[in-house]
């Protein structure tokens, strides 16, 4: 099992390929714009914002996720929005929990601004 965070633009079809067929082939994220907006934030680097799992280089975990802005107590605070969440039932020991767990871990509300910024630019 491999882990793989802000995967290259090159899992973009795979990544739509097991949207497709987990959900339905009609999904709205296999919309190019609609994927775009939620996970590519930047060109420069071509990173996606998700963290996934594969085995034998065929994936079995996805999260997808976004930077957004909360209000908490009068206080703009970032943070992250995750969006579309999902293990192969026959994965479903664990691996989805570890890929929000590293999703948690790594990227702090406070820190995230500047974890993406470096993310995406210096990589």
């Amino acid at each position: 099992m491999k882990l793989l965070k802000f995967p290259s633009i090159q899992y973009k079809t795979l990544i739509q390929s097991f949207i497709s067929s987990t959900h339905h082939k009609c999904h709205p994220l296999l919309s190019d714009e609609l994927f775009n907006w939620f996970y590519i934030r930047s060109e420069i680097n071509s990173k996606m914002s998700f963290y996934i799992a594969t085995e034998s280089d065929a994936l079995v975990s996805i999260l997808g996720f976004y930077a957004c802005d909360f209000l908490i107590d009068s206080r703009i605070v970032p943070g992250l929005w995750t969006a579309m969440w999902f293990t192969l039932p026959q994965y479903r020991n664990g691996i989805g929990a570890l890929l929000m767990k590293e999703l948690v871990d790594t990227n702090s509300c406070s820190m995230w601004p500047r974890r993406i910024k470096h993310e995406f630019t210096n990589s």
